[in-house]
């Protein structure tokens, strides 16, 4: 049930504490202390969604450097910091602005209220909550769901009162200059480090608290205990391993944060890494690392022995129980009992075994130790670890398989006869025992001097990787020399090859209608199948598999009729990172934009005033303009700029972004867009994207954030509030990185996600990346292996056409140095023919950027259009409420994905563009968005640097106003420039509305000019 506030016993349940004294039954305004002071205010909006506007509800302990007056405490509220007496009142909420805060006596805090003790609150992120009002929470004894509260009520809930709040000072902070600790026990400080391309420089394990007693320097240490190195970063970061990745020396002044649990010392910093090192930590030799796998071996022989008696008993119990089944005896049924609990109790002592301390932490250690030894170019270790990685799969497999919930047997009670869905059950984890003992292995056995058994499974593995550092003893193993196996590795190389290439990483497509089955058989065939990594996506039959194969395996692969084409897994994808960005601005405030509005009538007529490629507008939907726009938005729809043919008559001129409030929530006949940004994440708090549809995907395995920038600049261009185009549509950042194997996962992924939804034509991809397709390809293969080099990224463009995806891609930023544009994928594949569009970018006034790429050598038509990608304003990666400017293809690219998100979500348009078909769809759009563009904008221009003409299609909005009638109104649209600098409002921006039906609303003495076009 809700919380109705008209009903006195919920208000007497749960009743808000801002007052002296209240009434049990009586509900009173609060009277708020306006005494809080502020102290470097960090956020101005909750993280709480639920926090009252204005108000910062999410409390956190203070950082140690605080100091409040004698008698008092600290209070911080997501940054915003005050004292309080010791005793009396605790608070819930403080507005940051103007110094008031809730406070709460012996009472419960939720979402910035004070309720009474017990009281349930609740978790709706939708729901805003208001000082003084009863929301989001339930009386004791109810539970919350998704409407409201339900069950009943306790009876006789506790009472309490409150006292007016004390005036909370400002604290002070004392200064604390923290330096490097050199060393924490055997630890030693070795310097400061960058984790590079989003990769860890130590990567076993790490531990954060960013709380005020949280990390420092000697917990690391501590927690690193036993490790070669610990690192510690960003305040609160630990991070801990024997072998350094991707290091990258910096400068020691880079690492200057403090630590959040010890002011005085260094906890590196932002992506930097302050290393240490304990100088007390040996690398085993080769025969104590042998003494070591021999160990690691004799605790294998325990487990197998476990397994192979659980699994000797499990075929006892089958074929009792069997018996006892189909001869419905019941005197069995007393052995059945015993034998069940006995064969659970086997499994049990498997488990205990598997436990990560024991055999799971022996095979990590053992495993770091030899990539070290790799590290230290050991000639051995390469080839040991190669069959030390066949131990892990085995282990890890074996782990996953004796812990499924459906192994433990039934226990048959005595007297009872077993039925056959019993005896079934039994039936299915014998098969599973079995597989699982055949996976394991067995050690060799040798009887006098003789092998009688070979080693097989990992204890084959492990005697492998030990004749790799002790000689072999007698044959097959014996004592403590390690067993030697009879078996031999296959490959997938013929007798009528020789490998020329040694083993490299390659991402293999399959084609859509290869089979399950048949992409089982061809992982299968490749060596080393438990190294594998697979994506696949069923539902839209996307298989991908990531293997180490030489030039022999290629050439069979590309027999296989099932491969669509393969590509080295890189790193090759690169962002045009060639984009120059500015320094983060701030926004500014909007409290003296005009609200107020006046009426003016456009016409009487039925047929409203003509719009989007001159269809009438809908009377359902209205139309706003945003006032300050950035730049790029202006130059959509600007009148001064919209010198084609489009449109003839008398238009309001408004200085701002025209556009259509085409929003699903509101208007029936508008569906949802989905637009894919494929980059480098996003920063999802930023105001930007405050009340949006965001979804941050991930297909780098490591988390959806955005670490450069990139992605989040793109995904506020396209459709954010205040710098997007689509400000309606849902916005899905999928992160990827340089790795064709990423690109792949996240191809799969926006595939699944769109035809999984009911996306297909409702859904646009933004590409602002190249790969050069020459290093898609290993350059040693024989003659017979290289295949016929299909371009993997141009294969999954084709798919993506066929599910009625849109894609956006840019056209590169080295149009400077005269690069042409088939230098790169995926702007290779743009094309008159083709459905790609390739964006290029254009000054304030609509010249081709001199850095845009633009040479076409074989006159294909790959450039398919141009928008403004100078200064282009966006959010900024590493703040909430900042944003920056960045110039390049990449925001031209972002412009246009919005603009076809914003056109594609009505359905009017967007039915007459799917009418051939869903594979034929973003050649439709494309078509559409170039033909708009000439229509409004015109062809009529030379190019700034070879003076040739320039007949690209500009991007233009194509919506526009009519004025009606021509009474002294008619001016000449004033040319409009951009400003020398763009001044930022907050993301809240204020909207007029310009267009209801048949009405035109904007704000008082604010109606702009009527100007004739053409």
């Amino acid at each position: 049930m809700a919380l109705p506030t008209s009903i006195p016993m919920l208000v007497h349940l749960l009743f808000l504490i801002t007052v002296c004294v209240a009434a049990p039954a009586q509900f009173i305004e609060p009277l708020l202390a306006s005494n809080a002071s502020l102290l470097n205010l960090k956020r101005s909006t909750s993280q709480d969604p639920s926090c009252p506007s204005g108000f910062l509800c999410e409390q956190t302990a203070c950082p140690a450097n605080v100091v409040c007056p004698t008698g008092e405490r600290c209070v911080n509220f997501e940054g915003t910091l005050g004292c309080v007496p010791n005793a009396g009142l605790s608070f819930c909420a403080i507005n940051p602005t103007n110094r008031q805060a809730v406070g709460c006596n012996q009472g419960v805090c939720c979402h910035g209220n004070c309720y009474i003790d017990e009281t349930v609150c609740c978790d709706r992120p939708s729901v805003q909550c208001s000082v003084g009002q009863l929301c989001n929470a339930c009386p004791s004894g109810q539970t919350c769901n998704a409407n409201g509260c339900s069950g009943d009520p306790n009876t006789a809930p506790p009472t309490t009162t409150t006292s007016k709040p004390t005036s909370i000072s400002i604290p002070t902070t004392t200064p604390v200059s923290p330096t490097v600790l050199p060393t924490s026990g055997t630890f030693k400080s070795i310097g400061c480090f960058a984790d590079a391309d989003g990769n860890r420089v130590l990567t076993t394990g790490s531990s954060v608290d960013y709380s005020p007693t949280g990390m420092t320097v000697e917990k690391c240490a501590e927690l690193a205990n036993g490790y070669q190195y610990a690192g510690v970063e960003n305040n609160g970061e630990c991070y801990w391993g024997d072998i350094l990745s991707y290091q990258t020396s910096k400068d020691m002044a880079e690492c200057s944060d403090y630590c959040n649990g010890d002011l005085t010392e260094i906890c590196g910093g932002e992506n930097r890494i302050l290393l240490y090192q304990d100088s007390a930590w040996v690398l085993l030799t080769d025969a104590e690392y042998a003494a070591a796998l021999q160990e690691f071996q004799a605790l294998l022989q325990q487990l197998q022995t476990a397994v192979t008696k659980w699994h000797e008993d499990l075929k006892a119990y089958y074929a009792a129980i069997k018996e006892a089944a189909q001869k419905k005896r019941k005197r069995a049924s007393v052995s059945l009992t015993q034998q069940g609990i006995t064969l659970n109790l086997d499994r049990e002592a498997i488990l205990e075994l598997m436990k990560p301390r024991t055999i799971k932490l022996k095979l990590i250690t053992l495993d770091y130790y030899l990539k070290i030894k790799i590290n230290q170019k050991q000639k051995n270790a390469e080839a040991a670890a190669k069959e030390f990685k066949t131990a892990e799969t085995v282990i890890n497999t074996v782990t996953e398989e004796i812990a499924k919930p459906n192994l433990p047997v039934e226990i048959i009670a005595e007297g009872i006869v077993p039925t056959i869905a019993q005896v079934e059950a039994v039936s299915t984890v014998v098969t599973a025992g079995t597989e699982i003992a055949a996976t394991l292995g067995g050690a060799a056995v040798i009887v006098d001097g003789v092998v009688v058994a070979v080693a097989t499974g990992i204890f084959a593995t492990i005697a492998a990787v030990l004749a790799h550092f002790i000689p072999a003893g007698p044959p097959g193993g014996g004592g403590n020399d390690p067993p030697v196996t009879t078996t031999t590795k296959t490959t997938s190389t013929s007798s009528t090859c020789s490998p020329t290439m040694s083993p490299t990483a390659m991402v293999i497509l399959m084609t859509e209608d290869a089979t399950a089955a048949q992409y089982k058989d061809l992982a299968l065939s490749i060596p080393d199948p438990q190294n594998h990594k697979e994506i696949i996506y069923e539902l839209v039959n996307f298989r991908v598999l990531i293997a180490d194969v030489n030039d022999c395996d290629i050439k069979k692969l590309w027999d296989n009729p099932i491969v669509e084409t393969m590509s080295l897994e890189g790193p090759f994808i690169l962002d045009d990172e060639a984009d120059t960005a500015s320094a983060p601005v701030a926004k500014r405030e909007a409290g003296n934009v005009t609200h107020r509005e006046f009426t003016h009538v456009v016409r009487d007529e039925p047929n409203v005033t003509a719009g989007l490629s001159g269809r009438a507008l809908n009377p359902l939907i209205d139309f706003k303009t945003q006032p300050n726009s950035p730049w790029h938005l202006k130059l959509l729809n600007g009148l001064s700029h919209q010198i084609g043919v489009g449109l003839n008559g008398l238009f309001y001129d408004f200085p701002g972004y025209l556009f259509a409030d085409r929003s699903a929530a509101t208007q029936p006949q508008v569906s949802e867009v989905n637009l894919y940004l494929l980059d480098t994440g996003i920063r999802a708090t930023h105001s930007d994207f405050a009340g949006r549809q965001v979804t941050a995907l991930d297909a780098t395995e490591t988390d959806p954030s955005d670490k450069q920038g990139h992605g989040t600049h793109m995904c506020s261009v396209s459709a954010g509030n205040y710098a997007g185009v689509a400000k309606n549509a849902n916005i899905v950042s999928v992160k990827k990185n340089q790795f064709v194997g990423a690109m792949s996962r996240a191809i799969g992924m926006i595939l699944d996600d769109v035809v999984r939804h009911n996306f297909q034509a409702r859904a646009v991809i933004n590409m602002s990346f190249g790969a050069f397709i020459s290093s898609l390809y290993p350059d040693d293969l024989p003659q017979g292996a290289q295949g016929p080099r299909i371009d993997i990224i141009g294969a999954y463009l084709a798919r993506l056409y066929r599910s009625g995806i849109v894609v956006v891609c840019s056209a590169g930023n080295n149009g400077n140095f005269e690069i042409n544009l088939i230098d790169k994928t995926p702007r290779v594949h743009g094309g008159r023919d083709t459905s790609l569009i390739v964006v290029g970018a254009t000054t304030f006034d609509e010249i081709r950027w001199p850095n845009s790429q633009v040479i076409d050598p074989n006159d294909q038509g790959i450039l398919s259009i141009y928008a403004n990608g100078v200064d282009v304003v966006s959010a900024w990666f590493q703040d909430d409420d900042l944003y920056t400017t960045a110039s390049g293809t990449s925001e031209a690219t972002a412009v246009t994905s919005g603009r076809i998100a914003y056109l594609i979500a009505n359905d009017v348009l967007q039915a007459q563009l799917v009418q051939g078909g869903l594979s034929n769809f973003a050649s439709a759009v494309k078509a559409h968005i170039r033909q708009l563009g000439t229509n409004m904008k015109g062809t009529a221009r030379v190019d700034p640097v070879y003076a040739t003409p320039d007949t690209v299609p500009r991007l233009a909005n194509g919506e526009a106003i009519e004025c009606p009638t021509q009474n002294g109104q008619v001016a000449q649209p004033a040319y409009q420039v951009a400003p020398g600098a763009q001044e930022i409002l907050p993301a809240a921006y204020p909207t007029i509305q310009v267009s209801d039906g048949m009405q035109v609303e904007v704000p008082q003495n604010q109606l702009p000019p009527c100007v004739r076009r053409p």
